[in-house]
């Protein structure tokens, strides 16, 4: 391998770990420490031989419970041994567990982080080989920046969450498959397409919209290359066809079910369960939701998804789509636009499923995939610019001109991504209209930390809404409530039993919030303490004492 060669997979490699890791603490998401629970259960129940007991949750996200399981392996792997149970999503009463046998939770979700940022590194190692053989260096090291400094998907490949990893499997799928197809068919290729479809679909299901993708693509490349040839397009020519695409398939279901202990006991049922659970989450069998409010969601994910893309991203996608239009000017190789053009196949699917049919929850991480295929289709843009660029006579003269122009790209995203850290996917450009935000818990560890700061912090109590998001930064009591509209006698007890109340956005921005937010409001309380960023207020912290009367009376 050349210097030139390795000092390039040094500089992504870099790229993709330093901020990563860099404060990967400081996050504070509103649903960690709940997986962080089912992955106790998940560890408990596989190493107990009950494995019904590793099904969790409406969506598989066994990746998600695996790197949880791995961080207990290594902070504390007597959790099997000690016969306690099921701690049946009881996040207090996991941590009461823990910390009577001296564990803090807070170092095994670290290590769950760890664990799960360097998996979608790796991932994206591997994606960048593929891209390198399908486009060439200079042109495969221009697309991976641009996918490694994405805002939305470095920040949520920083989480113990399951988009993150989910989307980088997601694009590793694609490209390893692209490379089998327009390569001497490696089946090396063709099976880590197939496993890591799997294991995104062993994340989450909505990966299965890679379906439709690489069953389209096999049947346009297959279609291309008999056109060529002149073969036959019989029944049985299709039928001989099909066998990579099946493999593909095999290995899908295998990883599937071999990553998952649910599956070993009753694979048929669990699909059926699956299946059933998760219609049942989304609503879509209720029909509860109106068409108008279903189609709203497809604007709310188009807003959040333009405004959590850099312009930098944008400016990306216009010149891939202007390489595309004047083919003659740009001469791209047909494989490259194709290799950048069919995934938005894939975002199509994924943008309908979750607007019109998982509505119960809305959130701008289920586009994360949406963000990383964007990231690669602006690459390809400013890959196929840059070689266009190449090619003048006046530029031929100045070599040094096409590098200049990537090193101030990059550094404009960069620059325009930084002032967001350490929560990347809190990222707003500053083009947008309309601002749809959801941080997903974002900021809350400053609200723990002005509230640590308090004299005698350890006996405070303090009531949110959002599941774990103080444990971490904060030494006394938490109230947790869940957030539903109605304010009943216990969420009353709980308020008028504590010091302060902690309020996010993401309680805010739901679709009927907790009475109490609206009698907050109705009296203009001010907050004794916020957290944002880019001009917004993110997190509100008040005292109980100041919060008006109506506060305390719960609904007839």
């Amino acid at each position: 391998m050349k210097f030139r060669h390795i000092l390039l997979w040094i500089v992504v490699l870099v790229t993709l770990a330093v901020p990563r890791f860099d404060r990967i603490e400081r996050p504070v998401t509103v649903d960690e420490l709940t997986w962080l629970t089912f992955s106790a259960d998940f560890y408990y129940g596989a190493v107990q031989g009950e494995y019904d007991r590793t099904y969790q949750d409406h969506h598989p996200g066994v990746t998600t419970l695996l790197a949880g399981m791995g961080a207990y392996l290594l902070e504390f792997p007597a959790y099997r041994a000690y016969g306690q149970g099921y701690m049946e999503n009881d996040t207090f009463k996991l941590i009461d567990f823990l910390e009577f046998h001296g564990i803090d939770i807070y170092d095994i979700l670290i290590t769950a982080r760890r664990l799960m940022a360097g998996a979608s590194i790796l991932g994206l190692l591997l994606a960048f080989w593929f891209l390198w053989r399908l486009l060439g260096e200079l042109p495969a090291f221009t697309v991976m920046l641009f996918i490694v400094l994405d805002p939305f998907v470095l920040g949520q490949t920083r989480l113990y969450s399951h988009e993150g990893l989910m989307s980088v499997l997601v694009l590793l799928s694609w490209v390893s498959f692209f490379y089998y197809l327009r390569s001497d068919k490696h089946w090396l290729a063709l099976a880590i397409s197939g496993l890591a479809a799997g294991a995104a679909a062993l994340t989450k299901i909505t990966a299965l919209a890679l379906l439709p993708l690489i069953g389209l693509v096999w049947l346009a490349e297959t279609r291309r290359g008999w056109n060529q040839t002149g073969k036959d397009r019989s029944w049985q020519s299709y039928l001989k066809a099909l066998r990579p695409l099946l493999i593909w398939g095999v290995l899908l279901v295998g990883l599937f079910c071999l990553l998952w202990p649910a599956m070993w006991a009753d694979p048929l049922g669990r699909i059926a369960y699956l299946i059933d659970h998760t219609r049942g989450f989304s609503g879509a069998t209720r029909m509860l939701i109106p068409l108008s409010v279903r189609l709203t969601g497809i604007t709310d994910y188009l807003a959040s998804i333009w405004a959590h893309a850099t312009p930098v991203t944008w400016l990306g996608v216009v010149l891939f789509l202007i390489a595309a239009a004047f083919r003659k000017r740009f001469n791209p190789d047909r494989s490259t636009l194709a290799l950048a053009g069919w995934p938005h196949l894939y975002n199509l699917v994924v943008l309908l499923v979750i607007s019109l049919v998982v509505t119960a929850i809305r959130g701008p991480r289920y586009m994360a995939s949406i963000h990383l295929f964007l990231a690669l289709t602006a690459g390809i843009g400013f890959a196929l610019t840059l070689a266009w660029i190449r090619q003048w006579s006046w530029t031929q003269r100045r070599a040094w001109l096409p590098s200049v122009i990537l090193a101030v790209l990059l550094t404009t995203q960069a620059a325009l991504i930084l002032p967001a850290a350490p929560y990347y996917y809190t990222y707003n450009q500053p083009l947008t209209v309309g601002r749809w935000w959801d941080v997903h818990g974002a900021f809350l560890d400053q609200a723990g930390e002005y509230l640590a700061a308090q004299p005698n912090a350890e006996d405070l109590t303090v009531m949110t809404f959002s599941p774990g998001s103080l444990m971490d930064f904060f030494p006394g009591e938490i109230r947790l409530v869940f957030p539903i509209p109605r304010w009943e006698e216990r969420d009353v007890r709980h308020l008028t039993e504590s010091d302060y109340l902690v309020l996010d956005s993401t309680i805010r921005l739901i679709r009927n919030p907790p009475r109490v937010i609206a009698d907050i409001d109705q009296a203009n309380i001010s907050p004794v303490f916020t957290a944002g960023f880019d001009g917004r207020t993110l997190v509100w912290v008040y005292r109980v004492s100041d919060l008006p009367p109506e506060a305390f009376i719960p609904d007839p």
